[in-house]
């Protein structure tokens, strides 16, 4: 049987602001603190806070630094508890963690989750934006993941960019979707919590949590939302 797959969740007891650019700095940060997680999938959850202006995000009160990962590599996160992370020009230190089981939830949502065509011998030489997934697309790669039943919505766009990522080490954008999963059953359910869909989730992209009042956002925008890999800019 696989190992299952836990959330680890650090408290943030000191720093509470960051880089509103910052997906790649913390997840640069954690290796540092730690290398051994360099060679382990991990996911990020997104952070949550408010703008500050000046490129820089105030943390949630009671905020929390969340890794999904598989519950073997537990033991190889846990030294993350006192470690002070930078991440940019800030700091911020860690608490002792909780560890949260994944439980089935009929309905989940991710706030980004990003799906790209992949290269092939009849087109080696996909650009950024040809490589974006359509809307018809996005949807049947994320159907094929649920129970014949359930139905899949996309709530909004957004564009993530990625940090020199680019060939001439520009940034890179990439367009995600906003998605709820409502029907699924217990055992994909839990699937998807587990694997994640898409990629990107070592910066908070691809995640599934419970659905919360989130769901109910309606899709009304045709511009889609500019944001920083893994941060969420809540009011």
């Amino acid at each position: 049987m696989p190992e299952p797959t836990v959330d680890l969740s650090f408290p943030i007891v000191r720093g509470m602001v960051v880089p509103i650019d910052r997906g790649h700095l913390l997840l640069g940060a954690i290796k540092t603190a730690l290398p051994q997680l360099a060679e382990m999938t991990l996911g990020l959850h997104p952070l949550r806070g408010t703008p500050l202006g000046e490129g820089l995000l105030h943390l949630k009160p009671r905020s929390l630094l969340r890794i999904r990962l598989a519950a073997d590599h537990i033991a190889a996160a846990l030294p993350l508890a006192g470690k002070e992370l930078r991440i940019g020009s800030t700091l911020i230190r860690l608490g002792s963690p909780t560890i949260s089981m994944l439980e089935p939830h009929a309905e989940l949502y991710s706030r980004t989750v990003v799906i790209t065509k992949t290269r092939g011998k009849n087109n080696p030489e996909l650009s950024a934006k040809d490589r974006e997934a359509s809307e018809a697309e996005v949807l049947t790669h994320i159907k094929t993941r649920c129970n014949a039943d359930a139905t899949v919505r996309i709530l909004r766009w957004r564009t993530i960019r990625l940090h020199g990522k680019a060939a001439n080490k520009a940034h890179l954008h990439i367009r995600g979707a906003e998605i709820v999963i409502e029907g699924l059953d217990a055992e994909h359910s839990l699937a998807i919590q587990t694997t994640g869909i898409g990629g990107r989730r070592a910066f908070g992209c691809g995640i599934f949590v419970k659905a919360g009042v989130r769901k109910t956002i309606v899709n009304t925008a045709t511009t889609p939302t500019t944001t920083s890999t893994g941060t969420v800019n809540d009011a």
